[in-house]
C-alpha cells in the first residue's frame, strides 16, 4: 500500500498545481476531480458549439457520399448499388470480385496517359499536394484505410480511366451519330428552371382524352419539362429517354444521392421519377410515348417497361408516406399556432 502511494504521489495533476502528496499546499482529491470534469464537460459544450461550423467548411468541396443506411435494407441493394466490375474511389476498392475490372483500368489509364502526352509523375505529385481535399469528399471512415500514398495512386488510376473512358464514349458519339446520343446527353447538367408544384398527374391515356398532346422537348435535360396552354388543347412537352437495363440503376443511384444532407436540395430526378410513376400505367401509356418519340424501349415489350416503371417508385412508397405524414403535422402545428394566436375571448 506504501508504494502504490508513493507511486501516486509522484503524478502531477493538469496545469501544473502540486500534488497532496508532495507535501505542498495543493487541490484536494474532491476539487481535483472535479476540476477535470468541468474541463472534459467544457470541451463537450464546445464540440456542439463547432459542429455546424465544421459541417459548413466540409460542404465547401463536392462530396461522393455513401448510399444512405436507410436505402442499404432496399430489395436488390447489392444490384443496383454495388459495382459488377469496375469500382471507382475507395468505397469498393479491394474486393476479390472487382480484380479483373483492375486490369481494365490499368491498360485504359496507360493508353489515356499515352494518348495525352501527360506526364505521370506531375500528375501524381498535383493529387498528393491536394490529398486532403481529396479525403474531404469521401466518407471519413473509407479513407482512413488508405495512407496518402496509396490514395493517390487509386486516384490517379481512377481518374486516368475515367478520363479515357469518357474521350472513347465522346468519339464514338461523333462517329455514329445515333439515337444512343440521347441517352449520353442524359448524364449532362441539368438545366436551371422552376420548382415544380405539388399536383396529382394523370397518365398518357387520360392527357390524351382531356385534349393534351405530348411533345418531345428540344433537349434532352430531365428539367426540360414545359405546359402550353392554346385555346382548345394543350400540349406536353417532355424530354426524350432511353429506357435500357442501365436505367434503373442509374436512377436509383441519383436519387439515394439525392436523400444525402450534402446533396442539393431540389430532388430534381426524384421528382422526375415520380411523374414518370405517374404518367405510366399501362402497356398502352409505354406505347403512347414511343409513337411520340419521347421514350426509346430498348428494355423489351411495352409491358416490361410499365412494370419497371412501377417497381421503380414503389421502391420509395415508404419515402412517399412519410412525406405525407410530414405535411400532416406541418398542418396541425400550423393550425394550432394560428388557433393559440387569437386572444382568448372574454368572458
Amino acid at each position: 500500500m506504501e508504494g502504490q502511494q508513493e507511486r501516486i504521489g509522484e503524478i502531477e495533476p493538469v496545469g501544473g498545481q502540486p500534488s497532496r502528496n508532495s507535501g505542498q499546499t495543493g487541490l484536494e482529491p474532491e476539487e481535483y476531480r472535479i476540476d477535470i470534469f468541468e474541463i472534459s464537460h467544457r470541451n463537450w459544450i464546445e464540440s456542439l458549439r463547432t459542429a455546424e461550423e465544421s459541417t459548413r467548411s466540409q460542404s465547401q468541396w463536392p462530396r461522393i457520399p455513401k448510399v444512405p443506411q436507410m436505402l442499404r435494407g432496399t430489395q436488390d441493394f447489392k444490384k443496383f448499388y454495388e459495382p459488377r466490375l469496375i469500382s471507382i474511389g475507395p468505397y469498393h476498392h479491394g474486393k476479390p470480385h472487382l480484380h479483373a475490372g483492375e486490369i481494365i483500368k490499368r491498360l485504359c489509364a496507360r493508353k489515356f496517359l499515352a494518348d495525352s502526352e501527360q506526364d505521370m509523375d506531375a500528375l501524381y505529385t498535383k493529387i498528393q499536394s491536394n490529398i486532403e481535399a481529396v479525403r474531404t469528399c469521401y466518407d471519413m471512415i473509407s479513407t482512413n484505410k488508405y495512407d496518402d500514398e496509396k490514395l493517390a495512386r487509386m486516384m490517379l488510376l481512377d481518374g486516368c480511366f475515367l478520363l479515357q473512358f469518357f474521350c472513347g464514349r465522346a468519339g464514338n458519339l461523333r462517329k455514329k451519330k445515333s439515337r444512343r446520343r440521347v441517352k449520353e446527353e442524359m448524364g449532362g447538367p441539368v438545366a436551371h428552371g422552376r420548382k415544380a408544384k405539388n399536383e396529382a398527374f394523370r397518365n398518357t391515356k387520360e392527357l390524351k382524352v382531356a385534349g393534351i398532346h405530348l411533345q418531345p422537348s428540344g433537349t434532352s435535360f430531365l428539367r426540360d419539362v414545359s405546359f402550353n396552354s392554346y385555346f382548345f388543347y394543350g400540349c406536353l412537352n417532355l424530354p426524350p429517354i432511353i429506357v435500357d437495363d442501365f436505367t434503373k440503376p442509374k436512377f436509383l443511384n441519383i436519387v439515394a444521392y439525392e436523400m444525402c444532407p450534402d446533396a442539393p436540395d431540389d430532388y430534381a430526378v426524384t421528382s422526375y421519377v415520380c411523374f414518370l410513376y405517374e404518367l405510366i400505367d399501362h402497356a398502352d401509356d409505354v406505347k403512347e410515348l414511343r409513337s411520340k418519340h419521347i421514350l426509346y424501349n430498348c428494355l423489351g415489350s411495352d409491358e416490361d417497361v410499365a412494370k419497371f416503371s412501377t417497381r421503380s417508385a414503389m421502391a420509395w412508397s415508404p419515402w412517399t408516406i412519410i412525406a405525407f405524414i410530414a405535411a400532416v403535422l406541418i398542418l396541425l402545428l400550423t393550425g394550432f399556432q394560428t388557433y393559440f394566436a387569437f386572444p382568448a375571448k372574454s368572458k
